[in-house]
């Protein structure tokens, strides 16, 4: 069944030598972040429905056991009126039972990545998940709210 604010992709394929993969989605206007900056008059009310639109899109990830790993505003799309999550690059699957996904090395963006996602475990690995994932929705909530990051940008 189709989540309706994940974007729906409608073909994919990937060139011979696994170079490059085409795929071929819904159109999106402009992103979250975009939208935040070109729009600093948005009213609790706008807020309040972007949010709850964000909430039901991870929502309906966790419920299908996938965690995004990569939660930002540029990866949630304003297509046909709707908010959509899209960029699925680094998401996994995970078992019913699982509560993390070990990696070897942290991936996502720095910014709005959980503190267990950047700290590397005894077992030389990177722990991520749905936890994870709310944490970088409460990141982005705090920026739509604030129009800044509750932390200050990494150094270069």
């Amino acid at each position: 069944r189709d989540c309706p604010h994940v974007i729906r992709v409608f073909d994919a394929e990937a060139l011979p030598d696994r170079s490059a993969i085409h795929i071929v989605m819904e159109l999106g206007d402009m992103d979250l972040g975009r939208l935040l900056q070109s729009r600093p008059d948005l009213g609790l009310g706008d807020l309040q429905a972007i949010w709850r639109q964000m909430l039901e899109a991870v929502q309906g990830i966790h419920e299908r056991r996938v965690v995004h790993s990569d939660l930002k505003p540029a990866n949630f799309l304003l297509a046909a009126g709707r908010l959509k999550l899209i960029d699925f690059g680094i998401a996994k699957r995970i078992a019913c039972e699982t509560t993390h996904i070990e990696r070897e090395t942290p991936l996502g963006t720095i910014t709005y990545m959980a503190p267990e996602a950047l700290k590397q475990g005894a077992s030389s690995s990177y722990k991520t998940g749905r936890p994870a994932d709310i944490w970088s929705l409460g990141i982005i909530l705090y920026q739509m709210v604030y129009r800044r990051g509750p932390l200050p940008p990494p150094a270069p």
